[in-house]
């Protein structure tokens, strides 16, 4: 399986479009209730899985103060880099370093708490290792927050009901990534989920256009013979309609996923959810 991108924006400019996220209203919403959810204190120790610029493992560097320790990892040396900057400019204890999230260089049991803010949807095949080296570093009682988008609840209203739901139909199949996290964690063998979700609207779609090119998503759908060309030209235009009358409306969910380490070291969980002695 491939890593889910849906947004060709994110991979041109990964910086800017992580930024941009950050200040709508929905990126606040969920980061709040995640960070509640992490339940991060002073002297902890704690790892952001895809750090990207760093804003998060900066924050957690202020949180646990100079007791605690905050690593931010990332595989994009870009990313590294602006989150280095920042934190020097800051003046900020955090640390960064270019890292595999499925291959973690820390040893056993290294951290209170890890935070992977939609890091999986992009992992591919590597998702499951990524949990189980999350889990080795965690120590017992530890907790993992993890989020992820659905793009499979996509709502779209722009006056058109015949091709909308063959688009919905194509993104939904490449995105389903919030609704398996609660699967992933518990199949590497966390505990004690707590499971909650964001969900966001707008009428603006210069505003959503930003963040979710549904133009670029429809034409994919075509590329991928999930609608024809003039189901899209129709599509398209219907867009355009809507958007010029005021007519446009979307709607997106993301998922928020702790998860806990058990505490007994001698015990865990295996897939099929029974338990194995050490």
């Amino acid at each position: 399986m491939q890593p889910r991108i849906l947004n060709p924006r994110a991979a041109a400019d990964p910086v800017g479009y992580m930024d941009a996220v950050r200040r709508t209203e929905f990126g606040r919403a969920y980061k709040r209730k995640a960070l509640g959810l992490l339940d991060l204190q002073r002297g902890h120790s704690v790892l952001d899985v895809g750090c990207g610029p760093g804003d998060e493992a900066i924050r957690f560097a202020r949180v646990v103060g100079r007791q605690g320790r905050a690593v931010g990892i990332d595989t994009h040396d870009l990313m590294i880099e602006e989150a280095r900057r920042r934190a020097d400019q800051l003046g900020s204890t955090a640390e960064f370093a270019v890292v595999d999230g499925s291959d973690l260089e820390f040893l056993d049991a290294s951290f209170d708490r890890c935070y992977a803010d939609r890091v999986f949807q992009l992992l591919g095949d590597k998702q499951r290792a990524a949990i189980a080296e999350i889990a080795r570093v965690l120590k017992p009682g530890g907790t993992l927050v993890a989020c992820a988008p659905d793009p499979g609840s996509f709502l779209i209203d722009i006056g058109e009901r015949e091709v909308t739901p063959k688009i919905l139909s194509f993104i939904g199949g490449r995105g389903w990534q919030g609704r398996e996290l609660p699967n992933l964690l518990k199949d590497g063998g966390l505990i004690e989920l707590s499971i909650a979700h964001c969900s966001g609207s707008d009428t603006n779609f210069q505003r959503v256009d930003s963040n979710t090119p549904l133009a670029t998503l429809a034409k994919w759908a075509r590329d991928a013979e999930a609608i024809t060309e003039r189901e899209l030209s129709v599509w398209l235009s219907c867009l355009e309609r809507a958007v010029a009358r005021d007519r446009f409306f979307f709607g997106s969910t993301m998922l928020v996923v702790r998860g806990t380490k058990p505490r007994l070291d001698s015990a865990f969980l295996i897939p099929d959810g029974s338990c194995t002695e050490g």
